[in-house]
């Protein structure tokens, strides 16, 4: 879901010829330096999904390993 967010919103980033980043919005045509909010709220919620989602993961591994070697 976020991906997708991500994927529609305006704001992307890109590198100029120095090597520097920055971020372009497609529709308002406007350019900055620094990461535009909307886009940073995005990145950090797709963060967020991301560690959700590997949580259920991490939990079982852990209580396997924990009931095996401690068993």
């Amino acid at each position: 879901m976020c991906q997708l967010l991500l994927s529609k919103c305006p704001w992307k980033e890109h590198k100029a010829e120095s090597g520097k980043v920055y971020y372009h919005n497609s529709a308002t045509k406007e350019s900055r330096w620094t990461k535009p909010k909307e886009l940073e709220d995005l990145q950090g919620m797709n963060l967020y999904l991301a560690i959700l989602a590997a949580l259920p993961f991490t939990l079982f591994f852990f209580s396997i390993r924990f009931y095996v070697f401690a068993g």
